[in-house]
């Protein structure tokens, strides 16, 4: 259990203004049909991604999202091919459960719960850029929720 990993995170916001009535937060999964490549915004991946929902699950002015992830080491490849900048650093596992939701006022249908697995791949690129492949499989627990199966190209949190 060395280098096993238990992170948590929680995130929220509150938006207000003059937005002629549209709401300014929406929460949605990965599309099975897209590959999300976020990394150039340096947005992390699955901050505002609810797994195992796909399109907009909800929108609101509040949002909420809690994230618990156990992560696990594979391989350790530490390598690269000959001298391209692009460094295969590790492989590992990750179990994970979202639960968030956007809303207007929080009920008790406002949160749904996503729960799945992620197989990782950490890269260094260019000598001074880390980034991450992910594979996943989600389920969704509520309406809107069902299987997902993506690829992630990004930042974990």
């Amino acid at each position: 259990f060395r280098h096993h990993v238990l992170a948590l995170r929680a995130q929220g916001g509150r938006g207000t203004g003059d937005l002629r009535g549209s709401r300014i937060f929406s929460l949605s999964g990965y599309s099975v049909r897209n590959v999300l490549i976020d990394f150039i915004d340096n947005i992390r991946t699955g901050s505002v991604a609810l797994r195992g929902f796909s399109g907009v699950q909800s929108i609101g002015d509040f949002y909420m999202i809690g994230t618990a992830e156990y992560r696990f080491p594979l391989l350790n490849i530490q390598r690269g091919f000959e001298t391209h900048p692009l460094f295969i650093d590790r492989v590992h596992m990750s179990v994970f459960t979202d639960v968030g939701g956007a809303f207007d006022r929080l009920t008790a249908n406002s949160l749904v719960v996503g729960s799945g697995a992620e197989l990782l791949i950490d890269l260094a690129i260019g000598h001074f850029l880390s980034a991450n492949i992910r594979f996943g499989y989600a389920r969704g627990f509520a309406r809107g929720g069902g299987d997902n199966v993506y690829l992630v190209l990004g930042n974990r949190f």
